[in-house]
C-alpha cells in the first residue's frame, strides 16, 4: 500500500513536507516519516488520533505532527520530503465543543470525531 505522510511543525505558518511511501500498514508509513524527520523519540511521547481519512500522530515534546493517509496505488513514491506551503494540516478548531470542554477541564483538545489509540 502507498501512503502520504505529511510532516509539519506545531508552530503556526511553518511549512509542511510530504512523502509518499510504500508500507504494509499506516504504522510502517509513520515510521518512515519519522525516520525522514530524524525523530527518534519513543512512541509513548505521541498522541495518535484515528480520523475519518487517516491518522494524526503528534509529538508534543518535539512539536511535530505527522498526518498519515492512504495514497492511490499508482502514486509515485517520493522518498525525499517535498515542501508544501502553507502547512496543509490545520490545527484543531479552538472554538469547537470538544476544545471548549477540554479547556474547561484543563485538557488538550482533539479534533472532533478523533479517537486516541494506545
Amino acid at each position: 500500500m502507498r501512503w502520504f505522510v505529511e510532516v509539519s511543525s506545531l508552530s503556526p505558518g511553518a511549512p509542511a513536507q510530504r512523502l509518499t511511501v510504500e508500507a504494509a500498514t499506516w504504522q510502517g508509513a509513520l515510521a518512515q516519516g519519522r525516520s525522514s524527520a530524524r525523530d527518534t523519540a519513543p512512541l509513548s511521547n505521541f498522541t495518535i488520533e484515528v480520523l475519518a481519512d487517516g491518522y494524526r500522530a503528534t509529538n508534543a515534546l518535539a512539536r511535530t505532527r505527522y498526518m498519515v493517509s492512504r495514497a492511490p496505488d499508482d502514486a509515485p513514491l517520493v522518498n525525499e520530503p517535498v515542501s508544501l506551503q502553507p502547512a496543509s494540516i490545520p490545527p484543531p478548531d479552538s472554538k469547537s465543543p470538544a476544545a471548549t470542554a477540554a479547556s474547561a477541564l484543563g485538557r488538550r483538545s482533539r479534533a472532533p470525531g478523533a479517537r486516541t489509540v494506545t
